[in-house]
């Protein structure tokens, strides 16, 4: 009984604590993440916005009416450059992020703050606006640049944008996340096994005395040190000890009852069985004297017959010789 109480005890540790480590584990790791994904997003958002937000204050319709003069006059070009290198610095070009002069019929980089780039710049949605005479302001949080795109004559002023910037704060960010998502399932597992022996502990020890009940052991007591739902079981568990104990107490008396009646039964039935055994024995003894008495009375009968028989015979011999005699 020692043996199977230790074993359940040991997989009801096993099963609660298990379970409520894997249910703060899940949870931090949850929570981590839907606030990592948050934060990136987020992140991600507000430099697009910037991006946009900035472009527009740069390239407002002064700005843009400037440009356009100079773009129509000899060597256009050049003069856009200057324009533009102007508010480079307003702009934020660096290594990660230029422009470029295009022309607005084919979309080709006449000019480039980076040359290389310049030679392999692809054709994205907001140089199609621009070569249709709109300013190409559109956003995409999932591509991997950032572009603004705006007319100019017969030119387009193209701002790109590599994101290396972007994507070096969200390897940093994510690096945290990954710290914080370390340190939240560590603390998870402490703080899990910490409260499941909390819970385990006394659910443990009402395991053990619930088995004691099953075996007929009422000889110990229940202590309840709490106001929560285990002390209420703990409560429950000693109502029911009481009355299983109870319970027991009345079954040992009628269980006495019942051998006190039987041994009187067999008193009794053994008294009435001895008493009628000598009763027979004695009907028996006077049945045995009065048979020998008539057998006695038969022979003195029979012998008294036989002298009668006797003397008949001795008579009827008188007689004949006495007819003799006459003849």
């Amino acid at each position: 009984m020692r043996k199977n109480a230790h074993t359940d005890g040991i997989k009801i540790k096993s099963s609660i604590s298990y379970k409520i480590v894997a249910m703060f584990v899940v949870l931090t790791i949850s929570v981590i993440i839907v606030i990592g994904t948050f934060m990136i997003n987020r992140i991600d958002a507000f430099y697009h916005d910037e991006f946009k937000t900035l472009m527009k204050n740069v390239y407002n319709e002064e700005f843009c009416r400037q440009l356009a003069e100079k773009s129509g006059g000899e060597n256009g070009v050049n003069q856009l450059t200057e324009s533009v290198d102007a508010y480079s610095g307003q702009m934020g070009i660096d290594s990660f992020r230029n422009y470029y002069i295009l022309d607005i019929k084919t979309g080709k980089a006449l000019y480039g703050s980076n040359p290389e780039l310049a030679k392999t710049l692809e054709i994205t949605p907001n140089i199609i606006s621009a070569m249709s005479g709109k300013t190409g302001d559109s956003t995409e949080t999932n591509a991997s640049y950032m572009d603004f795109a705006v007319p100019v004559g017969n030119y387009i002023v193209y701002i790109k944008d590599s994101k290396v910037e972007i994507d070096s704060v969200v390897r940093n960010i994510l690096n945290i996340i990954f710290l914080s998502l370390s340190l939240g399932m560590f603390l998870s597992v402490v703080f899990g096994i910490l409260l499941s022996r909390t819970i385990i502990s006394p659910i443990s020890s009402l395991t053990r005395k619930a088995q004691k009940i099953t075996s007929g052991d009422f000889e110990f007591t229940i202590d309840v040190k709490s106001n929560d739902e285990i002390g209420l079981l703990t409560e429950t568990v000693e109502r029911y000890k009481q009355m299983e104990n109870t319970m027991q107490k009345s079954i040992d008396i009628a269980k006495q009852a019942a051998e006190d009646a039987k041994r009187n039964a067999e008193t009794e039935a053994n008294a009435i069985i001895s008493k009628a055994k000598l009763d027979a024995s004695y009907l028996a003894r006077q049945i045995d004297d009065e048979h020998m008495k008539r057998h006695q009375e038969m022979l003195s009968l029979k012998g008294e017959i036989e002298q009668y028989k006797m003397q008949i015979k001795s008579l009827c011999a008188n007689v004949m010789k006495m007819v003799d005699n006459i003849d």
